[in-house]
């Protein structure tokens, strides 16, 4: 419900070309729903800002040092707005990657998996 600004539109669209560049709308859109579930969330220890979950240590390194492309930059958008492709995930990682042991997987678009609190 809150207004995101451009700024903060940037550096989410950047996050998404690096994590999710080459997925679908709806992959990328998922990638953006994260990062503003965490800016959102309370006692997951998550910052409260996109710039603060976005440089959060061990989180999204160098993910913002990207050029966003059209379509990450409209998913952005969209999440922002109030898309919602992936309710309640916090975290994802590649459909083969390491299974959270503290998460249980909720959604799988493209070559990620989602995940939420178990």
């Amino acid at each position: 419900d809150r207004p995101y600004t451009d700024k903060e539109i940037d550096l989410i669209s950047r996050v998404i070309t690096h994590e999710a560049g080459n997925q679908s709308l709806e992959g990328k859109i998922a990638v953006g729903d994260v990062i503003l579930h965490r800016v959102e969330s309370k006692g997951l220890g998550f910052a409260d800002t996109v710039s603060g979950v976005l440089y959060q240590k061990n989180q999204f390194t160098g993910a913002t040092n990207c050029t966003p492309n059209a379509q990450s930059i409209i998913a952005a958008k969209l999440a922002a707005d109030g898309a919602e492709v992936v309710p309640g995930a916090y975290w994802f990682n590649g459909v083969n990657g390491h299974v959270f042991s503290f998460a249980k997987r909720l959604y799988v678009i493209g070559d990620h998996a989602f995940y939420g609190r178990k």
